[in-house]
C-alpha cells in the first residue's frame, strides 16, 4: 500500500496544541511551571509599589535596575529579574499617576495599605524582623496621609451639605478653619517627603518592585 508522503509527515509532525493541554485533575497547563506563592506575591507587591511610587513622588522616581539596601539588616537579591517577572514589570508599566493631589493621596493611602496586609497575610514567606520594620513604616506615613484624607472628605462635607443644617456663614467659617489645617497637613507631608525616613520608604519601595528576599517556602506553588 502507497502512503501519501503528505499524510505521513501531517502524521509525524508535533501537535501544536500538546503542550497547551491541561493535565488530567489539575487546572495547569502542561508546559507552563505553576506559579509559586512567591511569585504571585511579588507580582501584587510590584504593582503596589509602583503605585505608591507614581503617585507620592515628582522628579526623584526613577526606573534604575540597581539593588537597594534596604534597613534592619535584610538584604535583596540582586539578580536579573525571571521572564514571568519582566513581564509582569511590563504590564505595570501602565498604571498612571493620578491628575489631582487628592487623587495621588488618596491612591498613595491604598497602596499602602495593600502592601500592609499581604506582608502580614504572608508573614511567613519573608524575614519576619524585615516584615515587621516594614508593616510600621507603612503605617506611619499612611498615618500622615490619612491626615489630609479625612480633612479633605470633612471638607466636601462640609461644602456639599453644610448649607442644609447650618447657616452659610458658619459654613463658610469652617471652611477656612478646615482649608488651614489641611494646608497644614499638606506642608507637613510635603516636608516628610524629603526627609530621611520617607527616603528609606523609597527603599523598601524598591524592593518591593525588584522582588524581596522570600524564604524557601515561597518557592511552592501558591495556596488555592
Amino acid at each position: 500500500m502507497v502512503t501519501d508522503p503528505s499524510e505521513e509527515q501531517r502524521s509525524s509532525a508535533p501537535d501544536p496544541g500538546a503542550r497547551l493541554r491541561r493535565v488530567p485533575g489539575t487546572d495547569v497547563d502542561e508546559g507552563f511551571p505553576e506559579p509559586t506563592a512567591g511569585m504571585v506575591l511579588h507580582r501584587v507587591l510590584a504593582g503596589a509599589a509602583r503605585t505608591f511610587l507614581l503617585n507620592d513622588m515628582g522628579d526623584e522616581l526613577t526606573d534604575d535596575a540597581t539593588g537597594w539596601e534596604p534597613m534592619g539588616g535584610y538584604n535583596a537579591l540582586v539578580r536579573p529579574r525571571p521572564l514571568w517577572a519582566q513581564s509582569a514589570a511590563t504590564e505595570l508599566d501602565g498604571i498612571q499617576r493620578r491628575e489631582t493631589q487628592t487623587e495621588r493621596i488618596h491612591q498613595s493611602r491604598v497602596a499602602l495599605r495593600r502592601i500592609r496586609s499581604n506582608v502580614r497575610t504572608f508573614r511567613l514567606l519573608v524575614d519576619p524582623a524585615w516584615g515587621t520594620f516594614l508593616r510600621a513604616e507603612l503605617a506611619w506615613y499612611g498615618d500622615r496621609l490619612g491626615q489630609a484624607r479625612d480633612l479633605h472628605i470633612m471638607r466636601e462635607v462640609i461644602i456639599g451639605k453644610g448649607q442644609t443644617v447650618i447657616d452659610p456663614e458658619q459654613v463658610a467659617r469652617l471652611d477656612v478653619v478646615v482649608g488651614a489645617r489641611m494646608a497644614k497637613a499638606l506642608a507637613d507631608i510635603a516636608a516628610e517627603r524629603g526627609g530621611t525616613r520617607r527616603f528609606q520608604l523609597t527603599e523598601q519601595m524598591m524592593v518591593l518592585w525588584e522582588g524581596p528576599a522570600f524564604k524557601d517556602k515561597a518557592q511552592r506553588p501558591r495556596m488555592r
